[in-house]
Parts: C-alpha cells; sequence; structure tokens
C-alpha cells in the first residue's frame, strides 16, 4: 500500500468534542486516519498495549488521571508516537509544560 492509513488514537473524555474531532479527521483526504478511542486513561494505556499507534491526541482531563500524569503514562506506552496534546485555553501552561517534557505539540 503506497499510502498506508495513520493509525490515531483519541484519547478525549468529552463525547461531543471526540465526535467533533472524529468529524474533521474524517473530511481529511490525505493522509487516511484509521482512528481509535479512549475516554479514560486506563483505557488509552490498555489499547497501546496491543499495537504501536502513529499518533496520539491526547486530553490532559481524565476522569482517572489529570495533567501531566496522563501524559507521561502515555509517553511512556506510546513512545514513538506523534503526541500531540489536547488543551482548553485555561489549561494552556499545562500543555506547554507537556511540551517541554517531550509532547509533539498542544
Amino acid at each position: 500500500m503506497l499510502n498506508p492509513p495513520v493509525s490515531l488514537l483519541l484519547v478525549e473524555a468529552d463525547p461531543v468534542d471526540a465526535k467533533r474531532i472524529r468529524k474533521v479527521l474524517a473530511g481529511v483526504r490525505r493522509p487516511v486516519f484509521h482512528v481509535e478511542s479512549a475516554g479514560l486513561c486506563a483505557a488509552a494505556l490498555v489499547r497501546l498495549e496491543e499495537s504501536a499507534v502513529d499518533v496520539v491526541l491526547l486530553d490532559l482531563m481524565l476522569p482517572d488521571a489529570r495533567g501531566l500524569e496522563v501524559f507521561e503514562r502515555v509517553r511512556q506506552a506510546a513512545p514513538d508516537a506523534l503526541i500531540l496534546v489536547l488543551s482548553a485555553a485555561s489549561d494552556e501552561a499545562t500543555a506547554r509544560t507537556a511540551v517541554r517534557q517531550g509532547a509533539d505539540d498542544y
């Protein structure tokens, strides 16, 4: 396959936000994204144990973990993935810290 799909794990607890992000990604022609979702940090970690992903879109405010703890746990589980932190404007400082600690962007 010349352009295999990009495997993307969307880690987002808010179903409305997750739906919006999925809709945007579905409209992208190239690259094609194969999107899987997790609403909890624990579920994301289980998924990442199964196989690697290319990209993680990561919300830092999840019901079972918050802030940089989420980022560190995901980074350890997916060290080769591109990790993009999803951040509300009110949590931009934490997102910037995550970038300093290895996230690819926010």
